[in-house]
């Protein structure tokens, strides 16, 4: 799964009359970095409120000073620049507190960014805190049936998703967004949050048609909303982009990755993170085409990038870390892929929590890794804890599951343990058999695996109808060429052995060798 770059709407507060003389008019400030802002105009937005913010030191008006810096702390979330965001907005907080008290209806937006900010670094705790003070406070303020709650409960359909919960946060953004359609003027940059939203849920579920279409939806209300050119369409192209490489649709999302690279690149102003995860995905794009250089090019400018935005301990790094380190893998390097793959895990571990998918999916690139080394004992670990954390994470039936136990049986095989690797190819097959569309190749190693470990156990008929299952899935995919077909043909081979039909044993063979001779001079 590509890394996902977040759309998302933020609230800006409005301040109300200008100062008396001798001071700027905060207002006009705010009001003209709204402006800004609501352009994508972020760093231009940022000096507007500040200059705000300095016409209201030591001027006895709360409200005025805590507008000016919650949307300060707005356009520094926006730019990535989190830690200056959370100081204005806790700041923010604190003046509407002292002037007001802490259920005030003031603090509802301002709580909602910085439980947005806390979500971004990772302390979901925090972020969870913050989010149910909100909804607390704007439930007794305007009840559950106004727009305003709707966004709060879009802010914690957001966390809900960072957290992995994606049925909850699902069925949070799903009441957000019924309740936004509801009302008469429907705030559009929180439809457009929510949308997007619901759509990198699916995305997690492996459901990328719908999620095409929430996204294509978003993105024709916020270009109604704010113009073609505006930075959020960028980011929502490029999490479109992440379901068109999920349907194979790879030029497509080529096209909308580059494009969307290059419309945040336009903007000198704007200093966006995502613009780090674009290129490690269009990095994805190109591997999966066989594009190998260009892709590992973009992969090291992408944590080039990274560690020059938010330094070497940042925790966006981890996936493309492992993502590099996958690669250089594939390229015949393993001992710079382990050294990526256990720096990725080290940040992982650090900023995730116990239950994170994408934790899950580090320790299985890590465990392979070491599997395919001969580093048996420690792959057996790594890819015990993958399975371990994905399962609590997406389920105990998703797909990439598949692979962690085919990894896994594996490695109990070469331990000697090979009850315990029939068992975990059994529990593979169990879960790729009813999604055989999002499993293929891992589908066919654990027939193939299984058959071998039943083949050694003197079971040939069930050896044999595992090898035929793989050989007609390979069928229908029409891919005989698979190296996974090679597997299979002598595995039946070695079946027809044992059974003492060498006619069979012979043609299966023949075949196995005439695939692999071409897969060597295509």
């Amino acid at each position: 799964m590509p890394k996902l770059t977040v759309a998302g709407s933020v609230i800006l507060l409005s301040c109300g009359s200008a100062f008396a003389s001798g001071h700027p008019a905060p207002a006009d400030a705010n009001r003209a970095g709204t402006q800004a802002f609501e352009r994508g105009h972020y760093e231009e937005a940022a000096r507007l409120f500040e200059t705000a913010i300095a016409s209201n030191e030591g001027v006895e008006e709360a409200t005025e000073l805590a507008v000016s810096l919650s949307n300060l702390g707005a356009a520094r979330a926006k730019q990535g620049r989190l830690a200056e965001a959370e100081r204005a907005l806790r700041r923010s907080a604190s003046v509407s507190e002292r002037a007001f008290g802490p259920e005030d209806q003031t603090l509802v937006a301002t709580l909602t960014l910085l439980a947005h900010v806390e979500r971004e670094q990772g302390r979901l705790d925090e972020a969870d805190a913050m989010m149910a003070r909100a909804l607390r406070i704007a439930g007794k303020a305007w009840g559950p049936d106004d727009a305003r709650y709707a966004r709060c409960l879009a802010g914690l359909g957001s966390i809900l998703r960072a957290r992995g919960d994606y049925a909850e946060a699902e069925a949070v953004s799903r009441q957000a967004l019924a309740l936004l359609d509801r009302v008469d003027r429907p705030a559009e940059t929180a439809v457009v949050t929510t949308l997007n939203d619901l759509a990198l849920v699916a995305q997690q579920l492996e459901r990328y048609g719908e999620a095409r279409q929430l996204l294509q939806r978003a993105l024709v209300v916020q270009e109604k909303l704010a113009g073609p050119e505006h930075p959020e369409i960028a980011h929502l192209e490029a999490n479109l982009a992440a379901s068109e490489a999920a349907l194979g649709r790879h030029v497509q999302a080529e096209r909308l990755y580059r494009r969307s690279m290059a419309a945040l690149e336009r903007s000198a102003s704007f200093w966006d993170p995502a613009l780090v995860a674009m290129v490690s995905n269009l990095a994805g794009i190109l591997q999966a085409q066989g594009r190998h250089s260009e892709a590992e090019a973009l992969y090291r400018r992408a944590i080039a990038s990274r560690e020059k935005l938010a330094g070497p301990e940042d925790a966006e790094l981890s996936l493309a870390l492992s993502n590099l380190g996958t690669l250089r893998f594939l390229r015949g390097d393993s001992a710079e892929a382990k050294s990526l793959l256990r720096r990725a895990l080290a940040l992982a571990e650090k900023h995730s929590g116990p239950d994170q998918a994408q934790l899950g999916g580090i320790l299985l690139n890590l465990g392979l890794c070491e599997l395919a080394s001969g580093e048996v004992p420690e792959a057996q670990v790594e890819l015990g804890r993958a399975v371990a954390v994905l399962r609590r994470a997406l389920g105990p039936a998703h797909p990439t599951l598949v692979r962690g136990l085919n990894g896994l049986a594996e490695a109990r095989v070469r331990q000697g343990d090979a009850i315990g690797g029939q068992s975990l190819y059994r529990r593979s097959l169990e879960i790729a058999d009813g999604i055989p569309a999002a499993s293929g190749p891992d589908r066919l190693i654990a027939l193939n695996g299984l058959g071998h470990l039943l083949r050694l156990d003197g079971r040939l008929s069930e050896a044999e109808q595992l090898y035929l299952r793989a050989l007609g899935t390979l069928d229908q995919a029409g891919d005989q060429r698979d190296p996974s077909a090679v597997e299979t043909l002598l595995g039946l081979a070695a079946v027809c052995r044992d059974k003492g039909q060498t006619w069979r044993a012979s043609g299966y063979q023949k075949q196995a060798l005439e695939i692999r001779a071409k897969a060597t001079n295509p």
